[in-house]
């Protein structure tokens, strides 16, 4: 036995030497006919060339990184071959080296060139479309023949066509090569088709969903006359039409119809008429289920009943998958704000044959309570700590909540002081183990971004016609830190300085978001401003202050307690001016206290697509505070944006108020309500909307004003809206009635330029009151909001 086996591992090292030195010998001989590269220097650089020469050998040369009588390399042999790849000269590169005299080696690159494009053309049934197809090619005659770059402009081709409602449209090409010149021409082949309009788009099967809920889901539309020159609609995009087709699997499985299909090949393309185009979608929608039992399991800590009412689901529901996943994660989230980070929930669904319905089991594991043991910053380099941790809601010895985890980094993101280049918020909290049992470290991860602006510029518009203004704002302000360059300490700074061919303004405005470390924010704003764009028989001027305190109420809600003082000066009143303005003639001082809730779930300050904003303002001005005026006013604003179709957008936008005297019955006209002009009633002339003397405005202690507007995208960045705007301003406080209303519609332009917002309005009055005419307005604005 033991002879045997020292006999096999003898056989076995014979092998091994056998099959060492059948691999060893090519290696040999090859070293011995090629010297080692590494050892050998490079005697000769030659280039061969394949079928074409036309690139030169100094042009290849340039590229190559190995030099005659310097030693060989061959990373930087491959480092050459790449270079030369990217100049995309070459459909072919290869290198190869020969043995020279003396231990040296020649170097040999041989190339394939390729072939120039000298032509450029098309043919095919439609040559008025073929001529607009050669714009949308990005090869162009000159370039190295590339068939990778040439398969790429074919798709963009078939997109134009499908955008130009040639939906099955085939194109092919064919190159012809010219070897003794070295030029290619290459010819497409078009095959337009039918040009076609989708005008019918109808389900068969749905017996549970209606059609328009199915339609709304879909990218794919239907053509309409009015609106599917600016938004495509009516277009049959392959691609698109097959990704909606798959929306709508998911909608039904969100409704319970796990089992639905859309065959392929049971959908239906018929063309009733010329240049028309229906579809007929053929759905199986299967039968929908519902949730059976559902159970916990694993749970030592809390009862399947509390732990229950935190997934909101629940037996006898329909069976949606999100919803399923969501109860998941709230499960997960009711035992990690609970400070069981280590937990784990896995859902088991089985399909019950006896109910006809789908049982639920959420296993879960849930390891030990966690601890923070410690909270650790990275990345703040300006920003000071304390900044940081007082949006925290977690601290050193707290439960690790990892709720309350989540909610600190949204907190951090909100403050935007840290941000990447685009503007993202570059904000990541995470935990780490210790070598302490359950406790863990909270980890903040930043990046600081750029909070101060500096702008300058010039604007104009119909009323201020042309405005140069400088601006500096920091929103992560330090007072008190020049050696940070007055940065870090989460504080807000903003001055302006505007001068205008019709006005003036400064102002500077500092806040405290913290007070006494709390989450209670206060500042000042102070501010002088002259206009002479109100009349034409009048300047008017305000110098003033602005003391506030601001703080989140509940939810969404801010509200803003304030104390203004300013002093008004109606100046250069012309002497056949209304009573009424020229007994305001000088200076009168107004001291009045706001208070001011505010809700705002915009997503865009400038150009808001969805979300809402609503405002009461409630001020009340009086000798008892040191000023000259008194009343009282009662005001509410409102906006609601919806995105319909794409990136369109319809907007509501509105407000109605009351300003009352509380002493000698008398508002100063310059604190009364206007309309009219490029913000409110653009069918209107500046503040021509409402009572009037002697065809000089003198406002009303009462008004209500809304707009309608529709814009869609015309091209980016350019929006096209239609609008709809009406109100009415009435003399005497609470006075509401809308006899002497005002309305009228208008079109406009919306774009961003550089950054600031361009508004191009034309208005047309339908009816109007006893103090305007029917004339209509155009506005125009653009440069700096503020």
């Amino acid at each position: 036995m033991k002879k045997s086996y020292l006999s096999s591992i003898k056989i076995l090292k014979q092998k091994i030497a056998f099959s060492a030195l059948a691999f060893a010998l090519p290696i040999a001989l090859s070293a011995q006919e090629f010297p080692a590269p590494t050892q050998a220097s490079v005697e000769h650089i030659r280039i061969q060339y394949v079928e074409l020469h036309n690139v030169s050998e100094s042009f290849i040369k340039s590229h190559i990184k190995l030099e005659e009588g310097l030693p060989y390399d061959q990373v930087k042999m491959d480092q050459s071959i790449r270079e030369l790849y990217k100049t995309g000269k070459f459909e072919f590169i290869q290198s190869k080296v020969e043995k020279a005299s003396d231990g040296k080696v020649d170097v040999v690159i041989i190339v394939q060139p390729k072939y120039r494009l000298d032509r450029i053309s098309f043919k095919g049934n439609n040559q008025d479309l073929a001529d607009d197809l050669k714009d949308e090619l990005t090869i162009r005659t000159g370039d190295m023949l590339d068939e990778a770059k040439i398969k790429d402009d074919i798709e963009i081709l078939k997109q134009y066509l499908v955008k130009r409602y040639y939906p099955f449209a085939k194109i092919s090409y064919t190159v012809e090569k010219n070897a003794g010149t070295a030029d290619a021409s290459l010819l497409f082949n078009l095959e337009s088709g039918e040009k076609l309009r989708i005008n019918n788009i109808t389900f068969a099967g749905n017996a549970n969903v209606e059609e328009d809920d199915l339609r709304d889901v879909m990218k794919t539309d239907t053509w309409w006359t009015l609106t599917s020159w600016i938004t495509g609609a009516g277009r049959y995009d392959e691609n698109v039409f097959f990704d909606d087709i798959k929306k709508i699997r998911d909608y039904y499985r969100e409704k319970g119809f796990l089992d639905v299909a859309i065959p392929h090949e049971k959908i239906e393309f018929d063309f009733p008429e010329d240049n028309r185009m229906s579809i007929l979608i053929r759905v199986e929608e299967g039968r929908q289920y519902h949730i059976g039992k559902v159970s916990i399991k694993g749970n030592t800590l809390f009862t399947q009943e509390e732990i229950l009412a935190t997934a909101k689901i629940q037996s006898g529901d329909v069976f949606v998958p999100s919803k399923v996943d969501a109860a998941t994660g709230a499960v997960e989230d009711y035992y990690g704000s609970r400070g069981y980070l280590s937990r784990r929930v896995i859902v088991e669904r089985q399909p019950n044959l006896e109910t006809n319905a789908i049982d639920l089991t959420f296993h879960v594991s849930e390891g030990n309570k966690a601890y923070v043991e410690s909270i650790r910053i990275d990345g703040n380099t300006k920003t000071k700590n304390i900044v940081i941790l007082r949006e925290l809601a977690l601290a050193p010895g707290d439960t690790f909540d990892l709720v309350r985890m989540r909610n600190s980094e949204a907190r951090l993101k909100n403050t935007r002081f840290f941000n990447d280049a685009n503007g993202n918020p570059q904000v990541t909290l995470s935990y780490e183990p210790t070598n302490i049992p359950d406790r863990y470290d909270l980890k903040i991860q930043l990046q600081e971004g750029r909070t101060g602006n500096l702008s300058f510029g010039a604007g104009f518009s119909s009323l201020e016609r042309l405005v140069f203004y400088v601006e500096l704002t920091q929103g992560n302000f330090d007072l008190l830190n020049p050696k940070s360059y007055f940065q870090g300490d989460g504080q807000k700074f903003h001055t302006r300085l505007q001068l205008g061919t019709k006005s003036t303004q400064a102002l500077v405005s500092f806040e405290e978001p913290w007070i006494w470390e709390r989450q209670l924010s206060g500042g000042v704003n102070l501010y002088y401003t002259e206009s002479k764009y109100d009349s034409d028989t009048y300047n008017e001027s305000r110098v003033g202050f602005e003391l506030f305190l601001r703080k989140r109420l509940f939810e969404l809600v801010e509200g803003k307690l304030s104390y203004t003082f300013e002093n008004v000066g109606i100046l250069d009143v012309d002497s056949d001016a209304p009573s009424q303005i020229q007994q305001e003639e000088g200076w009168r001082t107004v001291s009045k206290v706001g208070l001011t809730l505010t809700r705002d779930t915009r997503d865009s300050f400038i150009y808001p697509t969805r979300g809402s904003r609503f405002q009461l303002i409630n001020e009340l001005a009086g000798t008892v505070f040191g000023g000259e005026t008194d009343y009282y006013r009662l005001e509410f604003r409102g906006s609601q944006y919806f995105k319909t179709y794409g990136e369109q957008v319809f907007s509501v936008i509105g407000k109605i108020g009351t300003v009352t005297p509380t002493e000698d019955n008398y508002v100063p006209f310059f604190d009364r309500y206007f309309l009219g002009g490029p913000n409110w009633m653009r069918g209107f002339d500046y503040r021509e909307v409402g009572p009037d003397e002697n065809e000089e405005p003198i406002g009303g202690n009462s008004m209500a004003t809304f707009s309608l507007e529709y814009s869609v995208p015309l091209f980016h960045p350019i929006r096209f809206a239609v609008f709809y705007d009406w109100g009415f301003v009435n003399s005497n406080d609470w006075d509401f009635s809308a006899s002497n209303y005002n309305d009228n519609w208008g079109i406009g332009i919306r774009m961003l330029i550089m950054g600031a917002p361009l508004r191009l309005d034309l208005a047309f009055p339908i009816t109007t009151d006893d103090w305007n005419d029917q004339s209509s307005q155009f506005y125009f604005s653009f440069g700096s909001q503020f």
